[in-house]
């Protein structure tokens, strides 16, 4: 295991996007710590919310560094506008990695959204990332899915049991392919490190159509299912990065926020 102290530097080659809490100048305020808008340092998509009771807090700490609390419903943010995000569905390769607590207790028996275009329902466009910890479902999941507008099926629909713990930070990888020939390379997932989690099965075909909605943080769009939890950073890149990059940001995440991984 990889507990490491000191900082190394975040490969930004084809960084298409990224969020650092701990970036104190990448805020706007509301009221105190409440969030009005978070700054993408890359790309220029800004996460907003303008409601003073639905903005996150600038209140959490880890490893010495703020983190972004989100508290429940209604706290979530949005960024960009629907066209921004077509990537994440379309077929173009990307990688999302973050570093992220989901729940603030052991087995909350809940559904935390972490980011989505879409709510999950195969009817509509777009993608999603969701922490399940109800034990109907299997526990400690993580859910990667893509949606294309066609009623009970998915480009992708990937999600792991026992791969994630409540309450316990750590760092997610998302490798996505969606419109990859073999339904079981369409996406991978990993956390903190471990072996890839490759078992996707859905393989209709991707949309190449607007999502449903902008990107939501904090919960899914709608909004809905939101999050309690904290987050710390995130990060997408185009294409799939190698296992040499990959391990590199993983190294990044770790060691400035105080993550063990693999």
């Amino acid at each position: 295991m990889r507990l490491l102290g000191s900082a190394v530097s975040l490969p930004t080659a084809n960084l298409r996007h990224w969020w650092d809490v701990s970036n104190a100048s990448s805020f706007t305020f509301g009221v105190g710590t409440k969030v009005a808008q978070w700054n993408d340092l890359i790309g220029g998509k800004h996460f907003v919310q303008a409601t003073e009771a639905a903005q996150p807090a600038r209140t959490g700490t880890q490893n010495g560094r703020s983190t972004l609390v989100f508290g429940g419903d209604p706290v979530h943010m949005t960024a960009g506008a629907l066209a921004d995000w077509k990537f994440l569905h379309n077929g173009d390769e990307y990688t999302i990695m973050a570093a992220v607590k989901f729940g603030t207790v052991a087995n909350p028996e809940a559904i935390y959204g972490l980011m989505g275009t879409t709510s999950g329902n195969s009817a509509l466009v777009g993608v999603e990332v969701r922490y399940d910890d109800r034990v109907a479902a299997g526990n400690n999941m993580l859910l990667h899915q893509v949606s294309c507008g066609s009623v009970g099926f998915y480009a992708v629909s990937y999600q792991p049991a026992n791969v994630c713990t409540a309450g316990a930070w750590h760092v997610l990888f998302v490798g996505a392919d969606p419109d990859n020939a073999t339904a079981s390379s369409r996406t991978a997932l990993r956390v903190d490190g471990g072996a890839a989690l490759a078992s996707n099965a859905a393989s209709t075909a991707v949309s190449t159509a607007n999502p449903a909605a902008v990107l939501h943080l904090g919960s899914v769009a709608g909004p809905s299912l939101y999050m309690v939890g904290e987050v710390a950073e995130l990060l997408i890149y185009t294409g799939i990065l190698s296992d040499a990059v990959r391990d590199q940001v993983e190294v990044y995440l770790a060691a400035k926020w105080a993550i063990t991984v693999a």
